[in-house]
């Protein structure tokens, strides 16, 4: 299915405004280039080259609701997938760790 040229018109400027809003802007995760080095967008159906990678919205609190500009960091989806995997890891095993000590607390308690 082709694009209308109305619409093709729209979507190289629309590649624009990104491209401008996306120079020399890094993924605030890995520290790499956001764009592909020559700089084009990819939006929509078409051949031209675009981002390295998909990007998306990172919540530095961790809040979904919280969408003030300063607490939403542009990353790639893969950086951001992993940042995540690693958190949660993390932290349910700081919360096996602080059951555990409680258990162990409790135990210790009956025992004396």
């Amino acid at each position: 299915m082709s694009m209308t040229r109305k619409t093709a018109a729209e979507l190289r400027k629309l590649r624009e405004i990104v491209r401008v809003e996306l120079a020399d802007r890094n993924c605030t995760l890995c520290g790499e280039a956001l764009l592909d080095s020559n700089g084009w967008v990819k939006i929509g159906d078409t051949a031209a080259s675009g981002v390295k990678e998909k990007l998306t919205y990172h919540h530095k609190d961790h809040n979904h609701q919280n969408n003030r500009k300063n607490n939403l960091q542009l990353v790639h989806t893969t950086c951001h997938k992993q940042y995540h995997a690693n958190y949660h890891w993390k932290t349910a095993w700081k919360k096996k760790r602080v059951m555990d000590f409680a258990k162990n607390r409790k135990a210790i308690r009956r025992a004396a």
